[in-house]
């Protein structure tokens, strides 16, 4: 005896024995469409058509929908890390703000024939771009032009982080200048 899986509209999938299939075949006789009344199972090809269209469009419409949405989330963080990468549009008050400068450089790689100036073995002509990158004056000493700077008072109430005045100079006070850089050096 062999089995066929048919569906009912209310329980779902129902094993028929295979003796029993006449009933729920189609009438030749009346139209496509038509089943039989009678049957002892009533079978829903029908149904099981209409859901399988129903389920395959709701698919499409998810993955559509969740298509759109990861594009916007791209776009939308994409625009975030561009915003970050721009200059701040009000960046915390430095003193050195007027003296800041930019300059687009390419960097070599660093080894073999692609040494940088500052790279290598000690050397007269390294350790003047050395020096070059700290001291504004060739004949100042290098305690001169690394250290502690003042500031007046009107820059220093525009600082971020506390500073102290100077006891022997009064109006100014003291800061130093540190620097981060997050890109390689040259």
């Amino acid at each position: 005896m062999s089995f066929t899986f048919f569906t009912k509209p209310s329980t779902g999938f129902e094993i028929v024995p295979q003796d029993d299939i006449e009933d729920v075949r189609h009438d030749e006789k009346k139209s496509s469409f038509t089943w039989h009344r009678s049957s002892k199972y009533p079978c829903s090809h029908l149904t099981v058509s209409r859901v399988t269209r129903v389920a395959t469009w709701a698919i499409t419409i998810l993955l559509v929908l969740s298509n759109l949405h990861f594009m916007w989330l791209i776009r939308r963080y994409s625009s975030v890390v561009q915003a970050h990468k721009a200059w701040p549009q009000h960046p915390v008050y430095s003193p050195a703000q007027n003296a800041v400068q930019y300059h687009d450089i390419v960097y070599t790689s660093g080894f073999g024939a692609e040494l940088s100036e500052y790279q290598g073995p000690p050397s007269p002509e390294s350790d003047q771009a050395w020096s070059d990158l700290y001291i504004l004056d060739v004949e100042a000493d290098f305690e001169d032009a690394v250290g502690i700077s003042r500031i007046s008072m009107a820059e220093a109430h525009e600082l971020a982080n506390r500073t102290v005045p100077i006891p022997d100079d009064p109006g100014y006070y003291a800061v130093g200048l540190d620097v981060f850089s997050s890109a390689p050096l040259p």
